[in-house]
């Protein structure tokens, strides 16, 4: 075989070898985008979980904060109505 002929053979190997690390390189990458999407889309819907129990406990805080005044009304009036409550 020809020195020229060794050296063609030689180039196309490093070619097709280069090609090959390329397209793995290349898989990978894309791999990598699907599972940090993936992870992005879990994010956004744990996301809008978290803002709608926030929303349902301050909904819960608000029917709270309602009910403790009232109850705190009642115990005024029950207070000026009793009479064993002293007005001193």
């Amino acid at each position: 075989m020809s020195t020229i002929g060794i050296i063609l053979i030689v180039v196309v190997a490093i070619l097709v070898i280069a090609v090959a690390i390329r397209a793995v390189q290349t898989r990978r990458l894309e791999a990598r985008r699907d599972e940090a999407q993936d992870i992005r889309t879990e994010a956004r819907e744990r996301e809008l979980r978290a803002q709608r129990h926030r929303a349902e406990a301050e909904e819960q805080a608000a029917l709270a904060d309602r009910e403790e005044r009232y109850a705190t009304e009642r115990h005024a009036a029950a207070a000026t109505i009793d009479p064993d409550t002293d007005d001193d």
